[in-house]
């Protein structure tokens, strides 16, 4: 999968041009200084910083940079190799050519990019985006407005058992026209169903008048708004997209091939697999071993509000947050969460 990081291409193509047009080290020039505008440039060839190290000017390394703690870099820092910095450290922003290492509770103000794999460890800040080539991991409680990379993973991959959908408790959702199982879901496999409330909204789309929760699990075949909240049981298969004017959450061990779109909080259950889009107005939520990739692209998930990934969670494609996408604990059940998972 192809990754864009065009927030950082102008300063990559910029140090590029500099590199260029330097002219060759004198013997034992380890490091030069030039001044363009109002920038002034430190280019060294490696860079091994103390804890506390403090610099305002732009940092150009030709091969690894390693920090100490408590490091403050105010101004960007281009590294060619490997890059790792101490925790509690500060900066402006940074490239790297090979791997990236944010210590714990590292802060970056504008955007944090890497060629290889970045390891944002526990409580690391990014202002803007973080973005990788390769791989993103995330250490509990980092996060960043916009996180980009070919796979993105919250905390380890928990043991988990291998999905499986309990084919024959699954409640065939066709087009209702057909007056398949209505009888059924009212009787009550779905919680205050009632086929009253159903109206065509086209040949393959249908609009629940109400809020919609089955307590067994569900396989949707069609395309489905509902004016409430929307819920399924685990084990559930759903093909085709839904759209909800409340909440929308997805059963543990399921798996969502279609759109997901929620105006009120959007969760999907720990174990899901999905390779739609995921949109949520208030909040988003991915559980513990969630995974979402889709076959010749990547995954968007985006919030109006914070999003949060549980350990395990893995995302092959881009995440933004008008306010954070963070790395968080799991979360323990509730008791209707258990309720409908044991349904």
């Amino acid at each position: 999968m192809e990754v864009s990081c065009d927030f950082s291409l102008p300063f990559r193509e910029q140090v590029a041009r500099w590199l260029e047009r330097m002219p060759p080290a004198r013997a034992g020039e380890r490091v030069r200084v030039f001044t363009t505008g109002q920038a002034r440039v430190v280019v060294a060839d490696e860079l091994d910083c103390p804890d506390g190290f403090a610099s305002a000017d732009v940092l150009v390394v030709r091969g690894d940079l390693r920090c100490g703690a408590r490091t403050h870099l105010a101004g960007p820092v281009f590294v060619g190799g490997e890059c790792e910095i101490g925790k509690q450290s500060r900066l402006m922003a940074v490239a790297a050519g090979h791997r990236l290492v944010l210590g714990a509770a590292v802060q970056v103000s504008d955007w944090a990019d890497a060629e290889g794999v970045v390891e944002a460890r526990a409580g690391v800040t990014v202002g803007g985006a973080l973005a990788s080539r390769t791989s993103i991991q995330l250490g509990e409680g980092a996060g960043a407005a916009v996180l980009f990379a070919p796979g993105i993973m919250a905390g380890g991959a928990p043991p988990a058992p291998p999905l499986e959908l309990a084919s024959a408790k699954l409640i065939a959702w066709e087009a209702p026209h057909r007056r398949q199982n209505l009888d059924e879901l009212e009787g009550g496999l779905a919680y205050g169903f009632k086929a009253a409330k159903l109206t065509a909204l086209g040949a393959d789309t249908w609009l629940y008048d109400g809020s919609l929760q089955f307590t067994a699990p569900v396989l949707l075949r069609t395309k489905l708004v509902v004016r409430g909240s929307f819920r399924c049981a685990a084990n559930s298969l759903l093909e085709d997209d839904i759209k909800t004017g409340a909440d929308l959450t997805i059963g543990t061990r399921s798996i969502a091939n279609g759109q997901l779109t929620a105006k009120g909080n959007l969760t999907l259950g720990a174990g899901t697999w999905f390779s739609g889009d995921l949109r949520a107005e208030l909040s988003l939520r991915l559980r513990a071993g969630v995974r979402g990739f889709r076959q010749g692209g990547p995954v968007n998930v985006q919030c109006a509000g914070r999003i949060q990934l549980e350990p395990g969670a893995l995302i092959r494609g881009s995440i933004k947050s008008a306010q954070t996408a963070r790395a968080c604990s799991a979360a323990e059940p509730s008791g209707l969460d258990l309720l409908v998972a044991e349904a």
